[in-house]
Order: C-alpha cells, then structure tokens, then sequence
C-alpha cells in the first residue's frame, strides 16, 4: 500500500486529519477545505500514487508491506502513560522531500497541544449527537483532558425531567470519553474549577449521580476492563 506521512502541515490539515465520523466517500483533504473555505493545495507524490499538502514541511514517502510486522513501543500516550508494545506494518521509505529550512513539528503526548488536537474535532462529533438528542444543549468542552465531557444544557421545562441523563448517556456512549458532567448555563465550563465547583455545591450525587458500567471503553485506558487486541504483547 502506498503511503505519504506528512510532518509540519496546517493546523487545519491536524485537525481533519485526527477527526472520525466523515462519509467514507469524502477526504480529510475536502473536510479540511470546509474548515478553510478553499480548496487544499496538494502536490503529487514522486514515487507513489499519492497527494501531499503543499506546505507541508516534510513528506516520507513510502510503501506498506502488510506481511511485514514489528514491535513498537513502548511509547507515551495521551493519558501520559506508556501504552503497550504493539506489532505494526512497518514503512518502506522510497523518498523523503522538505521544504528548505524545513522545521521539525513534534508534538508531546500528554501535553496541551495533543489533546487540542484530539478534543477540537471530538467536540463537533459528540456536540451534533447530543443537539440531535435535544437542542437545549448550548455547547460542550472536551478540553483540558479529552477523556472528560462538561457540557452546558439550557433551562427546560418539568416535562422533560431527566433530559440531563439523557444527554449524559448520549455523550458516554463515545468510548474515548470517560466521564461527563451536565451544568446549568451559568456555569463557565471552559475553567474546570467552576464545573468542579458546581459539583459541589449543586449536586446530590445520591441522586444525581448515574454510574454505566460494562462497556467498551478507551482501549489505552489502564484502568478499563477492555481486552487487549491480539496483536498486543508486552516486551
């Protein structure tokens, strides 16, 4: 299989690129042209069959041999833990291209910068189901932790009693999300401080509390009951 691996894109390129959900017959070259309200600027590949972002500052290129499998890891992971050695494909490089003066765009796992990546295209995903659920949903955070869900529900009358459940359920049922908290709209739920404050003083967690337990979870969460995939092994 032919493979371009792209270092130093747009922001925009990140986020399509970490975003889940988009029609099996669209490109994250097309979503991330939606974002910009422009066509993406590609190039072609030189020695495979293959689109690159123009301004990419580095593109390896490279063809996937599935027969071909090593062990990699183990490596820091969001949570800021080391997930499992893992067996993966491993990348024949043909060619490397750059940018002149190229910079070398790392990103720390764990970090801000990660977990702004992984939230902001999330966010979108989880903030539509939960509309279609209900439009008093004002808007939701994923930030500082991806892991974690505070969403902001407007006021609603007697008659829907429990909404606040059912928008909790609705946002546990993405397996990267662990746990979520449901906040009047007067509460910032960009400063986890105040979530955490409202907790406090707003909740009865006798009743207020609704525990889902038995479903499929985050796979590199340590403390989930999911399986591991067979392909893992420990070193």
């Amino acid at each position: 299989m032919p493979v371009a691996v792209i270092i130093g894109a747009d922001p925009v390129m990140m986020f399509a690129s970490e975003s889940s959900g988009i029609p099996y017959e669209k490109t994250k070259y097309e979503y991330a042209g939606a974002m910009m309200g422009r066509p993406i600027e590609v190039v072609r590949c030189k020695t495979v069959d293959q689109l690159a972002p123009a301004q990419a500052e580095f593109i390896i290129e490279g063809t996937i041999d599935p027969e071909k499998l090593t062990m990699e890891g183990p490596m820091g992971e969001n949570q800021r833990v080391y997930g499992r050695p893992e067996l993966n494909p491993v990348i024949h490089i043909s060619v490397i291209t750059h940018r002149k003066n190229p910079v070398y765009q790392n990103i720390l796992p764990g970090t801000s910068e990660e977990h702004s990546l992984l939230a902001v295209p999330m966010e979108a995903k989880v903030l539509e189901r939960l509309r279609q659920i209900s439009p008093l949903v004002i808007t939701l955070s994923l930030l500082p932790n991806f892991m974690n869900c505070f969403i902001k529900l407007d006021d609603y009358p007697p008659v829907q009693r429990g909404l606040g459940k059912n928008i909790l359920m609705a946002a546990l049922a993405d397996p990267w999300i662990k746990y979520a908290v449901v906040v009047n709209k007067d509460v910032d739920i960009n400063d986890p401080s105040e979530v955490n404050w409202a907790i406090s003083t707003r909740a009865d967690l006798s009743k207020d509390l609704l525990l889902i337990e038995k479903v499929w979870g985050f796979v590199m969460d340590r403390a989930a009951a999911t399986e591991p995939s067979p392909l893992l092994k420990w070193a």
